[in-house]
């Protein structure tokens, strides 16, 4: 069975070329690239998480209104009778659905954030966005952290860069999904390289750790064992200015088995869904010991 849908990209600003329907070429071309990439990208997120076997197409229908230009994306998906809704909904209707909630994330989420978080929890997954956080589907998160989904969305959002150009909208014409509208100043969201990781489980934790290997480079991290249970080690960067001013005023010395009161922040995180998990581990805060208060350590 076939489905479709058009799907309205436009353009428009107070620039004399986008007033006469001009725009240079190259970029219309990377714009319906970008949009057939996201597409495709988004339905083979989509057959991953719904276990179907979706097939899509783009295809262009062109036009323009004053001041303006615009052109018609027609989008076409193909499925067995079996596959055709999920919950109720049909698949295009969850991938188009979920293609506009991920634009609209992405433009929320505070440029000062340099990766994008998502953690997992037991209702399902949440997007930090810098203020808050907006809980999101799976198929939504798949999106957010495909890169090549990511990359097709700021090759759409590139010619906002133009002097001239000042707005996108990506509307259905059915009416499927939520205009996706970015501004010239919201552009920079979604052009904005970012990593990006799920956040499985996070916590804190205190107590004596032996050093095991160290480095004056606060990049580096530092093998610590435990004094209490020595099967318990970790390797974990510190980050501590009070700590490292010290180091660098010659007020604090250091050497391997010194034994240190350390106060530890952890992350378990994977890259993506299907990801094998790892933990990172950050010390916020140091005490440090040695010699005969080292030995007084050892009877806490």
């Amino acid at each position: 069975m076939k489905l479709q849908d058009s799907i309205q990209v436009h353009y428009d600003g107070n620039g004399e070329d986008i007033k006469s329907h001009l725009m240079p070429s190259l970029l219309v071309a990377s714009s319906v690239k970008a949009f057939d990439a996201l597409c495709t990208e988004a339905f083979k997120e989509a057959n991953r998480v719904y276990n179907c076997k979706v097939e899509t197409g783009t295809y262009i229908e062109g036009g323009f209104d004053k001041g303006s230009l615009k052109w018609l994306q027609k989008l076409v998906t193909s499925q067995n009778e079996a596959q055709i809704e999920t919950d109720g909904c049909s698949i295009q209707l969850r991938v188009t659905q979920a293609i506009s909630k991920a634009v609209h994330i992405l433009l929320r989420i505070d440029t000062s954030i340099p990766e994008i978080v998502i953690k997992e929890g037991k209702d399902g997954f949440e997007v930090e966005l810098g203020d808050k956080n907006i809980v999101a589907d799976e198929l939504v998160c798949s999106l957010i952290t495909n890169s090549k989904v990511r990359k097709a969305i700021s090759e759409l959002a590139k010619p906002l860069a133009l002097e001239g150009i000042d707005k996108l909208t990506i509307q259905s014409c059915t009416s499927s999904f939520s205009d996706i509208e970015v501004n010239k100043d919201a552009a920079v969201n979604l052009t904005q390289k970012r990593e990006h990781f799920y956040v499985v489980e996070d916590g804190n934790f205190t107590g004596f750790y032996r050093v095991e290997d160290l480095s004056y480079n606060p990049q580096k991290a530092w093998k610590f064992i435990s004094i209490e249970k020595p099967s318990d080690t970790f390797n974990g960067t510190i980050d501590d200015e009070q700590f490292w001013s010290s180091v660098a005023a010659n007020e604090e010395r250091f050497a391997r088995d010194d034994v240190m009161k350390l106060s530890v922040s952890w992350k378990k995180c994977r890259k993506s869904l299907t990801a094998r998990a790892s933990t990172t581990y950050v010390v916020t805060s140091i005490e440090h010991y040695e010699g005969e208060q080292m030995e007084q350590c050892k009877m806490f």
